[in-house]
């Protein structure tokens, strides 16, 4: 089943291929814009949500306040308040989740493509003609041979776009030389800032807003994330990066600029998180640092609790003494007053 749905992509690839001219980047750039105007719709209806969610803040924090002390029940709340208002918590992760079964599609196809290599011989020619006794050349999957993405791939070893062989990965060409890797070491600083202004451009919306951790978290670490794993990924996924990141920093400039502060029917709202959000509830940081503070927090105030109810009942204790001893001391001063009195009439 999985095979005819990689076979499919790899025709779909090869459609773009075929119109473009015979580019492996331009290919790549166009199934890349397609699978993000696709996507469009998901993102704008995430947006919406995300704005649901900044609207009624205060609500939320006064679900938060009430059931402070019972987690599961502020979990039962959350959770009604949420499907009472149609919102969905995860709601702005959902288009980087739906993206993440198209680049493993993408990378699946792309090993089935250039993964194999062979050596025509004497003997024996699973190249195309041209090639040479002693060359190397691909022997793509997931395509008929008949197709112009095939025969291309099955005349050479290398997929070269603007002098760039997109089936070797930035390791692999630093492995060979500095200057080989130098234009695979510039996409991945692309992926780095295009991933970085991405996480500003939503964070910058409303900084004030309390954020999933969970989220919070993830918006922290994907731009590092997203250069990393580009160092070991070869040149073609890692243009699959490039392009969607600046297709999606072009999309959050007119979401922010036309879209958002606007409710379905596109008429202005007020976002009132930012005025009604109390400065000690607001967000101390993010990504791992914030969620070990919070849990800390927790602790700490479980703590003090704790110490708070031992506290009270040692000062009922300490009240209960000072009063038997206060009684003491008064009985103690009538007996002393008696008997000084006694004195003085045995005296006279």
């Amino acid at each position: 089943m999985f095979e005819s749905f990689f076979d499919a992509f790899a025709n779909v690839l090869n459609f773009f291929f075929e119109i473009t001219g015979e580019s492996y980047g331009g290919a790549i750039i166009l199934l890349t814009l397609s699978v993000m105007i696709i996507l469009t719709p998901l993102t704008l209806k995430s947006t919406r949500s995300m704005m649901r969610m900044q609207r009624l803040q205060p609500e939320m924090k006064r679900l938060q306040k009430e059931y402070k002390d019972d987690r599961q029940k502020l979990n039962e709340e959350l959770m009604k308040f949420y499907k009472e208002n149609n919102i969905n918590p995860l709601g702005g992760c959902l288009p980087l989740l739906v993206q993440m079964p198209v680049f493993i599609v993408l990378f699946r196809v792309l090993q089935g493509l250039v993964g194999s290599l062979q050596t025509r011989t004497e003997t024996s020619n699973p190249c195309q003609d041209s090639v040479p006794v002693g060359q190397q050349c691909f022997v793509p999957k997931h395509l008929d041979a008949d197709t112009a993405l095939y025969k291309a791939l099955n005349a050479t070893d290398q997929m070269l776009w603007l002098g760039i062989d997109l089936a070797k990965s930035a390791s692999k060409a630093l492995s060979e030389s500095f200057t080989t890797a130098l234009p695979y070491l510039a996409m991945i600083l692309l992926v780095l800032v295009s991933s970085y202004i991405q996480q500003k451009q939503v964070s910058g919306r409303n900084p004030t807003a309390e954020v999933n951790q969970q989220q919070q978290m993830l918006l922290k670490i994907m731009p590092a994330f997203m250069a990393f794993i580009s160092f070991t990924l070869q040149g073609a996924l890692v243009l699959y990066f490039v392009v969607s990141n600046f297709w999606r920093v072009g999309q959050q400039w007119f979401i922010g600029r036309h879209i958002y502060g606007k409710d379905d029917d596109g008429n202005p709202i007020e976002v009132t998180a930012r005025d009604t959000t109390p400065d000690e509830d607001k967000p101390k940081g993010f990504g791992l640092k914030a969620l070990f503070t919070e849990q800390a927090e927790n602790v700490r105030s479980a703590r003090e609790d704790a110490k708070a109810a031992k506290g009270d009942g040692g000062t009922k204790a300490s009240s209960a003494k000072s009063t038997t001893s206060k009684n003491g001391s008064k009985s103690g001063s009538s007996k002393g007053a008696s008997g000084k009195g006694g004195g003085q009439g045995s005296s006279q």
